[in-house]
């Protein structure tokens, strides 16, 4: 996985150099997909064949498991309050009227052990994004389809993943705070340091010192 933010190195006079896979960073560019346009489909990942190998964007990776942890999850509860907590239910929950609160409560419980690796996935995947991460924009569309998979599961009557998107929520807002401040704190010191020279213009990796 690639962010739009990676590393730069040192040339002579105290220039820089770097490259933007002919991308220009201050563009959204197609990114924006991620959010209006293909929400509730999933999105097929670039194969090994780009020059670098595979490049996808870090939002990319998080809407795709996602969404197969939304759909799993969809399937799984309805198999759960209709095999073992309600059995003569036979619609699906979302065809039929809401499970009485006893009855979903049960399958939640149930919902959650079978769940539990799963959502270990994720939350790795969290891990990852809070420590090593500096793509700002790939964690506000991270932040931006997270509501949208709720609505998908309020549409379906799905209860079990409202804790899951909340913790993402809660891990997601505090980096990307933290990388607008860096970023923020960044422009102030270069617009003082250099204020007679040119500007670079392609992404740079963020050093926290």
């Amino acid at each position: 996985m690639k962010s739009l933010f990676f590393g730069t190195s040192r040339g002579a006079a105290g220039s820089s150099t770097g490259s933007s896979d002919n991308l220009s960073s201050f563009q959204l560019g197609n990114r924006g997909n991620i959010i209006f346009e293909q929400m509730s489909i999933a999105q097929t990942l670039p194969g090994s064949n780009h020059q670098n190998g595979p490049f996808f964007h870090m939002e990319e990776v998080f809407y795709n498991l996602n969404l197969a942890i939304v759909d799993n999850a969809t399937t799984e509860f309805e198999f759960i309050l209709q095999f073992f907590v309600s059995p003569k239910n036979k619609l699906p929950i979302s065809n039929s009227e809401l499970a009485s609160k006893m009855e979903t409560e049960m399958a939640c419980m149930i919902f959650g052990h079978v769940f539990e690796p799963v959502f270990e996935i994720g939350n790795s995947l969290l891990e990852m994004f809070q420590t090593s991460c500096f793509d700002t924009l790939g964690i506000l569309l991270c932040l931006r389809t997270t509501p949208k998979f709720l609505e998908i599961l309020q549409k379906r009557q799905i209860p079990t993943l409202d804790a899951y998107f909340n913790g993402v929520n809660l891990s997601l807002w505090p980096r990307f705070q933290t990388l607008m401040d860096i970023h923020s704190d960044r422009l102030i010191k270069l617009s003082k340091s250099r204020p007679s020279r040119a500007f670079d213009t392609f992404p740079r990796q963020v050093i926290l010192s």
